[in-house]
């Protein structure tokens, strides 16, 4: 069942955050990823959401799936979990370096979140942030390999795509 406010929603993800492991257990790469993204349209309730699986070892796309739908309340950032976003939401932090790789702390309430990753030399960073049986040394390498010439991983650029298509598809009524 969906949570029906924010405050439950909220709550829930404060007890889900209670049984996170995040020490490795990744012993080798993933031979799969995913990416998802949920593209909001501004003037009404309607989203789409994507997922987009990657084969990581040749970077070829497996699967994708797309699912538009309205949202029971608005969008509010609570504390990253595994990802990578294109904003850092609620945290603080200072400028990585300009190269490939170069990272800083991503910091809240004095706790570090995840890091500010550089995935192209001279463009702006991504956020990464940890998640369950995952390290953040595992989440920002994976970031890296999955984001050999674009800002974002692969998986998300095309999940990012596809959710905003579905949304302009839902908006012309098609």
């Amino acid at each position: 069942m969906a949570p029906v406010s924010v405050a439950e929603a909220e709550r829930i993800q404060e007890q889900l955050r209670q049984r996170l492991d995040l020490h490795e257990h990744l012993t080798t790469a993933p031979r799969l990823v995913a990416g998802v993204d949920v593209s909001y349209d501004k003037s009404s309730p309607r989203v789409a959401a994507a997922a987009v699986v990657f084969d990581l070892a040749t970077g070829v796309e497996v699967e994708s799936a797309v699912v538009p739908g309205e949202v029971s309340f608005p969008y509010v950032p609570e504390l990253p979990t595994f990802g990578v976003a294109k904003t850092p939401f609620v945290a603080g932090y200072d400028e990585p370096g300009e190269d490939r790789g170069d990272w800083s702390p991503l910091r809240a309430d004095g706790q570090v979140l995840g890091r500010v990753l550089r995935t192209q030399i001279g463009v702006k960073p991504v956020f990464v942030s940890v998640g369950h049986r995952t390290t953040l040394d595992q989440a920002t390498t994976l970031t890296l390999d999955l984001s050999p010439r674009y800002r974002l991983p692969e998986v998300i650029r095309r999940a990012d795509f596809r959710s905003r298509e579905a949304l302009r598809r839902v908006r012309r009524g098609r």
